[in-house]
């Protein structure tokens, strides 16, 4: 869940934007919202109950295939001893049972999950810093605050796979084979625009409805905000509730669009269909490399496979446009993000909610070491601590927490205080059966996935071995061993994962950086439409209407205004640009992807606003006022279905009522 890459997106949509917003009378306006929608829609991934719950379910098998690999292993290690072999074994099923209690302890009872209660706290106040708190106590507040808090209350809800066009469920033969299913050509029809009834090689259907989903959303932005706001006839205001909400809605939408090409076989699919797209592509290692484990290129071949289903080959070519599906190791790996989104480090750092992450961290800590000794701690007890802890630390300690204690105690509502003790203390509540709370919970998974990205570091402090050692029995086969094997049962290459698919974080493992080369140009093309679609929208401000005489009688000089601004097709324009990058019959001229890998997303504004004998890759198609209120709703109807299917997957329930006990592994005779 890094969402750096999102904020890069939001902040050229913000510019355009404002810029539009520049030529009205109200040049002023705050944009906090159109930020707000885009992270919320990120956030909102914490709260999964169905993929937390299965992921107990899923990782019990995974780990015990997992120890069972890594033990044949280690009796390959030339001078292991039988006691080694012993700390390695009760140490892996040690990791596995510390694992499972950990992933309980997220899930909790059907009818209460402490992360998304904790969570929800969390990002109130850290959304809160980022997107309201004034930048010094003399400047005004960022974003309206009633504005932001109904916002946060609508608009933070849970994961679904088609706000994020991922493919659900993993199984492509689950519910009737709807995921594994190829859509024929685009829900516009033949001739409407660029709509083709009939495309090949196209993208499955499940793609298909989700960006009617999305068309539909951004129909009725553009109905009830866009029209208001860049028309010069509306009076707007940025404390107006229902204006920023929209504009939270605009970021949530677009959102979606950017996930298109960067949490699909997109761009792969474009550059390996090209002759020019080598260039771009990893090189094929020699046979020298091979020792090192699946290389950038095997990767890249592997996102051009088809998922047929766990425990097949899935070694036939994709030819389709696919996004990836989540299955326990993705979850365990978004948990991960959640840690640094909530307690800083490397992926939650560097914006300017970092204090407050750095205090609430240090608080919950404080909490946890004066009650380690107790049986159990209640929310009020943990309350009390956090309020101490705050009223401490804003005298003394790092002068960015200090600041971070301050604002909290002296500049900000109330309920924003009342919500990072909330947040805090339920980090720390531990009933008397439980035994742990929800921050050991939560540290044990991040400390588990940097243990998978290390894995030698990981095996050498289980086997106990110095680290001069590490030479004679970690060799350098041996370790790419070690990594395969952790790759296959927890890695990141599995076909079509979403770990294996998405691109919007950078990989920066050794011997594949050239992946990241990948990793921008996704982001390329997915600002490029970023930009066309906010362009859409701001069309209103660009046409002037028309004066019209009142009568045809009378004064002449009595006016009323003829609008010549048209409601386009959203469905039509997202479908020309989301769909197979090769698919037949193509648009005319060179395509706009191509342009935009060689030149850059600033591209597609030269394509768009070029006079000359090209067209350019889309002109607007027109539709009535009927129409648009059509597609809302279709859109409504299939938004509705899809989170009624994710949520009622048969095996929660199977998952929910899994035993406690975590049994250890079969060991190697």
């Amino acid at each position: 869940m890094d969402t750096k890459g999102h904020e890069e997106c939001a902040a050229l949509g913000g510019e355009q934007i404002q810029a539009a917003i520049s030529q009205v009378p109200y040049a002023q306006l705050r944009l906090g919202a159109f930020y707000l929608g885009n992270w919320l829609t990120d956030v909102s991934q914490t709260v999964d109950p169905v993929a937390v719950s299965l992921m107990r379910l899923g990782l019990r098998d995974l780990m015990c295939g997992l120890i069972l690999e890594v033990e044949r292993w280690s009796t390959s290690l030339p001078d292991i001893t039988q006691l080694q072999l012993n700390q390695l074994r009760n140490g892996l099923n040690q990791t596995r049972c510390d694992i499972d209690e950990a992933i309980a302890t997220l899930a909790g009872t059907a009818d209460a999950s402490p992360l998304a209660s904790a969570a929800r706290s969390t990002f109130f106040v850290l959304g809160y810093r980022k997107f309201v708190h004034p930048n010094s106590p003399k400047e005004p507040a960022r974003m309206d605050y009633a504005s932001f808090r109904s916002i946060v209350n609508s608009c933070y809800t849970q994961y679904f796979p088609h706000e994020h066009v991922d493919r659900s469920p993993e199984d492509p033969k689950a519910c009737g084979g709807y995921s594994g299913r190829v859509a024929p050509g685009t829900n516009t029809p033949t001739g409407k625009g660029t709509g083709a009834s009939s495309l090949s090689p196209h993208q499955y259907q499940y793609l298909v409805d989700d960006i009617k989903i999305i068309a539909g959303l951004l129909a009725e932005i553009d109905l009830r905000w866009a029209r208001k706001t860049f028309s010069h006839r509306h009076a707007v205001s940025d404390t107006d509730v229902e204006w920023n909400t929209y504009l939270a809605r605009l970021g949530h939408a677009i959102h979606a669009v950017e996930d298109y090409f960067v949490h699909s076989n997109y761009l792969e699919q474009a550059l390996h269909g090209w002759p020019g797209g080598a260039a771009y592509l990893p090189e094929k290692p020699g046979l020298l490399d091979g020792i090192v484990i699946e290389s950038s290129w095997e990767i890249v071949q592997k996102r051009l496979n088809r998922f047929d289903g766990k425990g097949l080959p899935n070694r036939s070519p994709e030819r389709h446009v696919v996004t990836g599906y989540f299955d326990s190791t993705d979850t365990l790996f978004s948990l991960r993000h959640v840690w640094e989104e909530v307690f800083g480090g490397e992926g939650g750092g560097g914006d300017v909610a970092e204090g407050w992450r750095k205090l609430l961290h240090h608080v919950v800590v404080t909490i946890h070491e004066k009650t380690r000794l107790q049986r159990s701690v209640t929310r009020e007890q943990a309350i009390q601590i956090a309020r101490e802890a705050l009223l401490e630390t804003a005298s003394k300690g790092d002068p960015d927490v200090r600041e971070a204690a301050t604002d909290l105690l002296e500049r900000c509502p109330s309920e924003v205080r009342d919500e990072f003790l909330n947040a805090a203390a339920q980090f720390c509540v531990r009933a008397p059966d439980s035994a742990i709370s929800l921050y050991t919970a939560v540290e044990r998974i991040h400390q588990f996935t940097e243990q998978l990205a290390k894995p030698t570091e990981w095996i050498r402090k289980m086997l106990g071995i110095a680290v001069g050692g590490v030479v004679e029995f970690l060799t350098r086969p041996a370790t790419n061993r070690l990594r395969q094997i952790i790759d296959n049962y927890l890695g990141r290459t599995r076909v079509g994962s979403h770990s294996l698919l998405a691109k919007d974080y950078a990989w920066e493992d050794e011997g594949r950086e050239d992946l990241d080369r990948i990793y921008n140009l996704a982001k390329s093309l997915a600002k490029a439409i970023h930009w066309y679609v906010i362009h859409a929208l701001t069309r209103w401000g660009r046409v002037e209407p028309i004066n019209a005489a009142r009568t045809f009688a009378g004064d002449a000089g009595v006016y009323n205004t003829l609008d010549t601004r048209h409601y386009i097709d959203w469905l039509e324009l997202l479908e020309c640009f989301l769909r197979h990058p090769h698919a037949k019959p193509a648009l005319p001229g060179e395509p706009w992807w191509q342009q935009v890998v060689e030149n850059g997303y600033h591209q597609m504004e030269a394509l768009m606003t070029m006079v000359g004998k090209n067209p350019p890759p889309h002109q607007y198609r027109f539709v009535t006022e009927d129409d648009v209120a059509a597609l809302i709703s279709d859109a409504k109807v299939l938004r509705t279905e899809a989170e009624t299917r994710y949520n009622s997957n048969p095996a929660v329930a199977e998952a929910r009522t899994m035993a406690d006990t975590c049994q250890p592994a079969g060991a190697i005779r």
